[in-house]
């Protein structure tokens, strides 16, 4: 799972910049810093510090004062490292609601009930399946 990278993040130094946000181009700068033998922890490291200066970028864009606390939802709220590094680059304190990775879920649920003629009952086709998901 994601959030098992957390603690090796955590190991690595600040000596890697990774500087593709694609994750294919990414992946193939990791498998190239691997070839140069850097370490694991530092290029998962890297690969961290790289997320979450976008992160940090966008959440300054969307709220330019600083804030005493910030609340991380989604899966990424469970890494470790993801969140130390927030904090680091926010210098604020994130805050974790209860099942983080169902949050984002549940408020495109609740932002759908607010939709004319959409609320819950409704049937959402799933892509992969083909069978209707009820809400």
């Amino acid at each position: 799972m994601q959030h098992d990278f957390g603690p090796i993040a955590l190991k690595g130094k600040d000596k890697i910049k990774i500087s593709s946000l694609c994750a294919v181009l990414a992946e193939s700068e990791g498998i190239g810093l691997l070839k140069r033998n850097e370490a694991v922890e530092d290029i998962v490291y890297a690969v961290h510090l790289s997320a979450v200066k976008e992160i940090a970028g966008m959440y300054k864009r969307m709220s330019p004062s600083k804030q005493i606390q910030t609340h991380l939802v989604d899966a990424g709220a469970l890494n470790i490292a993801m969140r130390k590094l927030i904090e680091n680059e926010l210098d604020t304190r994130v805050v974790l609601p209860n099942n983080p990775q169902i949050a984002v879920a549940l408020g495109a649920l609740i932002r759908m009930s607010w939709s004319p003629g959409v609320g819950l009952g409704t049937s959402l086709t799933a892509s992969t399946s083909g069978e209707p998901y009820r809400v």
